[in-house]
């Protein structure tokens, strides 16, 4: 679920979405629909935009006041990113963009997370009242520009994976780099670890964003005992599967990456960021 905090009421322009929506996927036809959810009572507050083939469904819901204080704090707290927390706090109404139906496939979640992207955009766009946006598959926030700029990668046909995938910082120090990411198992069904690697954080950052473009763009094509690197580059990554060595709120699988020159057992650290992805009940 995404959620965009506002300052004030929310315009929807369902052709306009239902236009943009069908630009970047023409080989189906989206449609929207005003409707209730079951039990609801008095006017509809669901935008449903509704697509047949893939069975993707989203909807536009208008959630009455703030999100949450303790989400709010606990997303500033792991977003080290955003510098606008105050902003954040002080919102006063949330719409949702969500799905009802469960967790997809690959190509499905794909399309889900390109077309919620676009949409989010969109009405950024067309509401200087949203004052942020709460990412609720891993609990983030980032500003309305950041978000915009989103539909780019989204028109080039990609996820954007900053805003889907969050990398924790366990260990930035050089030549014992450990990072790992939540968010990514909705798309392919395990996350990334990297443990211990004798490496510079930024040869740990740009190896991590490699693999985690191409499995975005690939679907969970990696098995264990493989090994993956870029064309012209000397670095080699060595694949492993396994449960997950960090704190989550529940049991996941992990693709684990090592250097061809690594091979020792990892030694998990706890996160510089405490509790990681999603939220406790």
């Amino acid at each position: 679920m995404i959620a965009l905090l506002a300052d004030g009421p929310l315009t929807v322009r369902p052709d306009s979405l239902v236009e943009a929506l069908n630009a970047i996927d023409p080989d189906h036809q989206w449609r929207h629909t005003e409707a209730r959810l079951d039990g609801e009572q008095g006017p509809p507050t669901h935008l449903f935009v509704a697509k047949g083939p893939h069975g993707v469904l989203l909807a536009i819901s208008n959630l009455g006041g703030p999100l949450p204080a303790h989400l709010v704090a606990e997303a500033r707290a792991r977003s080290w990113w955003y510098q606008e927390g105050d902003r954040a706090a002080g919102h006063r109404h949330h719409w949702a963009i969500a799905s009802p139906k469960p967790t997809p496939t690959w190509g499905q979640a794909v399309l889900r997370a390109k077309a919620s992207s676009l949409i989010a955009a969109l009405l950024i766009r067309d509401n200087p009242s949203i004052v942020a946006v709460w990412n609720g598959v891993n609990g983030t926030l980032f500003t309305p520009a950041s978000v915009r700029q989103d539909a780019g990668f989204v028109a080039q046909g990609q996820v954007p994976a900053m805003f889907w995938v969050f990398n924790a910082l366990h260990s930035l120090r050089d030549g014992d780099v450990s990072m790992t990411t939540g968010g990514l198992a909705p798309f392919v069904g395990y996350e990334i670890e990297i443990w211990n690697a004798p490496r510079t954080k930024e040869v740990v950052i740009g190896q991590l964003n490699n693999v985690l473009t191409y499995l975005l763009a690939r679907g969970p094509v990696l098995k264990a005992g493989e090994t993956i690197s870029r064309e012209g580059d000397p670095e080699i990554l060595h694949c492993e599967f396994g449960p997950s060595r960090t704190e989550r709120n529940s049991p996941t699988q992990a693709l684990f990456l090592t250097f061809s020159d690594d091979r020792q057992p990892a030694k998990a650290k706890p996160s510089l960021l405490g509790g990681l992805f999603g939220r406790r009940p």
